[in-house]
């Protein structure tokens, strides 16, 4: 699952406090500021995580009527930067998805007359039905 707007902007609020950035250019951002920003995060962070991060400050902006200044291009620029850099261990193949015949092989290593098995093949057919 991919990181919360709120943890982007936790994480750029330490950033900004520990470089003791005033507020003024955190709000609305400077273009330097979110470059940095996504520098210091880049090579050790999926392209996803700082992406979120990214438009978690951004929807912050919007939600409170703060200009966003940073032209489209330069954050499809940052973003191909921070993509190029991610680091192989934070990225995983995909998966097959989960189907019915997967469900259904599941169940026969469940015991469902115990309530933990039980309770676990509820959770799974809950949640895959959920989501379909």
């Amino acid at each position: 699952m991919p990181p919360t707007y709120g943890t982007g902007l936790l994480t750029f609020h330490i950033f900004c406090d520990e470089r003791s950035i005033p507020e003024s250019q955190c709000a609305p951002i400077a273009l330097i500021i979110l470059q940095a920003f996504i520098s210091t995060m880049a090579g050790s962070f999926s392209c996803t995580t700082i992406s979120n991060y990214m438009y978690g400050i951004q929807a912050w902006h919007v939600q409170h009527s703060i200009p966003w200044n940073i032209p489209l291009v330069d954050l499809h620029t940052l973003l191909n930067a921070a993509h190029c850099l991610t680091p192989a261990s934070s990225t995983h193949p995909h998966r097959e998805p989960y189907t019915v015949a997967t469900i259904i092989s599941l169940c026969t290593h469940l015991n469902l007359s115990s309530p933990a098995n039980a309770a676990i093949f509820a959770c799974l057919a809950t949640t895959f039905y959920g989501i379909a």
